[in-house]
């Protein structure tokens, strides 16, 4: 839970308020353009904090290799975070 205010800057975005639980996250970027690859590297020094109203929970992510410079998401688990978030450009 927030004790300050954290201020957001991204435009037209509000800033945090005191008292919203909030995740700390940090990022994955793919690391790939091919649909059928789905690798992905952690950014480093990038955290970001998302209040708890727009977590997406979903547990039991697999990759099916693991790498220090970049790992890959097993189809399973990239199939169910994309159908999780709703996205629209998802393709079974």
């Amino acid at each position: 839970m927030t004790k300050k205010v954290i201020k957001v800057t991204a435009k037209d975005v509000p800033d945090i308020r005191v008292g919203v639980w909030v995740v700390d996250a940090q990022w994955y970027e793919s690391t790939s353009a091919d649909q059928e690859r789905k690798s992905y590297k952690l950014l480093e020094g990038v955290t970001v904090h998302i209040p708890v109203a727009s977590l997406i929970q979903e547990s039991e992510i697999t990759f099916d290799r693991e790498f220090r410079e970049e790992s890959i998401l097993s189809p399973a688990s990239h199939l169910a975070i994309t159908r999780a978030a709703n996205f629209t450009n998802v393709t079974a």
